[in-house]
């Protein structure tokens, strides 16, 4: 767990330490530059209707504990840009792993910060390098499948990326691909993880295959239910997205629950027409 080690309040951090601050900004979790917010915290600090700058350093001692700046980039640019000091207090953290920074990092500004934000760094501590949509993906099925979308804070949903490593390096072997685009999304995701869970052999079957369609029976099992599940995931689009011509919309629940049909029909050797019931919960893999 991290430390605050001490907190200095300063009347005037002038534009030469903020350079100083922007010097330490190497932190590679740190979400990119926003112009846009440089200029807003820039007009304010001009017109002085800027109340006060909100700085954190944190001393990595896993990294020779090397300081670097976790949060007040914006800030620190726009004092260098309008040449002008500004009022601030600066925390001081000790963090121990990359864990740790991760999640101090995700304290700090929690409605500006995205989930992919969050995110990064998290990713990063754990050593995780898939492309940042399938984490995305990983995350956003995790929390699906474990009925913690709605309310659910982003710092509840970055947790999840720690419990699905291996389900998650799985997914990533079957959706970072060209012809997944059917397979990438979170509904999708959800039924992989809880197949995965049951078999990691036919999961990975029954998903490649779902998702290149090669030597696949229309008519006998148990390939039929793979190419049932596929031409269907190929007509539909979710259903709380814009939409595409042509194909039918389908909401998270009718998703996961045809694709654990067809997947238990897999299992059982069994043909299926994969048939969606909306009042009856999603089946239970087997």
């Amino acid at each position: 767990m991290y430390k605050l080690r001490k907190t200095e309040q300063k009347d005037h951090l002038s534009p030469k330490e903020a350079l100083r601050l922007i010097d330490i900004n190497t932190y590679e979790g740190q979400r990119p530059l926003r112009p846009k917010k440089v200029q807003e915290y820039k007009d304010k600090i001009l017109d002085g209707t800027f109340r006060r700058g909100d700085f954190a350093i944190a001393r990595q001692f896993f990294n020779g504990q090397k300081e670097i700046l976790i949060n007040g980039q914006h800030q620190a640019h726009a004092s260098v840009i309008a040449n002008k000091g500004i009022r601030c207090i600066i925390d001081y953290y000790d963090v121990f792993t990359p864990e740790d920074l991760s999640l101090l990092y995700r304290q700090f500004d929690p409605p500006g910060r995205s989930l992919a934000d969050i995110l990064r760094p998290e990713a990063i501590a754990l050593e995780v390098n898939w492309p940042s949509h399938v984490i995305s993906r990983v995350v956003a099925g995790a929390a699906l499948k474990a009925g913690l979308m709605g309310n659910c804070t982003k710092e509840k949903k970055v947790e999840l990326l720690k419990d699905n490593l291996s389900s998650g390096a799985f997914v990533c072997s079957i959706i970072d691909n060209s012809d997944a685009k059917h397979l990438n999304r979170r509904a999708v995701v959800c039924a992989m993880l809880s197949t995965w869970e049951r078999s990691q052999q036919d999961s990975n079957k029954f998903w490649v295959g779902a998702r290149d369609g090669d030597n696949i029976s229309k008519t006998k099992p148990p390939e039929q239910a793979i190419w049932k599940i596929r031409n269907w995931l190929m007509q539909v689009t979710v259903a709380t997205g814009r939409g595409t011509f042509g194909l039918k919309r389908a909401a998270d629940h009718e998703i996961v629950s045809r694709c654990i049909t067809a997947w238990n029909a897999f299992r059982r050797k069994e043909n299926t027409d994969i048939k969606y019931y909306k009042d009856k919960p999603i089946p239970r893999a087997i």
